[in-house]
């Protein structure tokens, strides 16, 4: 993609205008009493025992998040949200895939106010095996500002 120059009539230098880059908001709602723990590929671990808002520019992918006080920082072995955050395509699910199994109850939410809950070990809208994302995933297209809203112990 080709951006317009502008020539600076002082300097004699080419200048290009800025680029807006996309800022994607994580807000987590954690009503559990415990630990809440975050993994965000490239930018680090946040850690918060009551939640918060975090945000950050450009897309973050493969994040996972859950809360409990014996939940690593990959979620294991807890119920964990895990989600990218892309101008083009953003999705969410919440997993129960081994060796991840539910302790606390989790509703996810786009911006665009699609989600999914969970609260029980039996969930239907979790994933407990890989496979068939359409079913379990929640998207949102073309949003260069996708969001998402993470609700523990709801």
């Amino acid at each position: 993609m080709s951006h317009p120059s502008r020539s600076n009539r002082k300097s004699g230098r080419t200048t290009r205008p800025a680029v807006a880059w996309a800022a994607h908001t994580i807000t987590v709602i954690n009503n559990c009493r415990e630990r809440f723990i975050m993994q965000v590929p490239g930018h680090g671990t946040v850690s918060s025992g009551s939640g918060g808002s975090w945000s950050y520019q450009g897309d973050i992918r493969g994040v996972i998040a859950s809360v409990g006080n014996s939940c690593d920082v990959n979620g294991v072995p807890c119920t964990s949200a895990e989600f990218s955050l892309v101008s083009g395509i953003s999705s969410a699910d919440i997993t129960l895939i081994p060796p991840h199994k539910y302790n606390r109850s989790l509703r996810i939410t786009l911006t665009n106010g699609k989600s999914k809950a969970c609260q029980s070990s039996g969930c239907p809208s979790a994933f407990h095996q890989d496979g068939n994302d359409g079913l379990y995933q929640v998207q949102e297209a073309n949003n260069p500002n996708s969001g998402i809203k993470l609700e523990f112990c709801y």
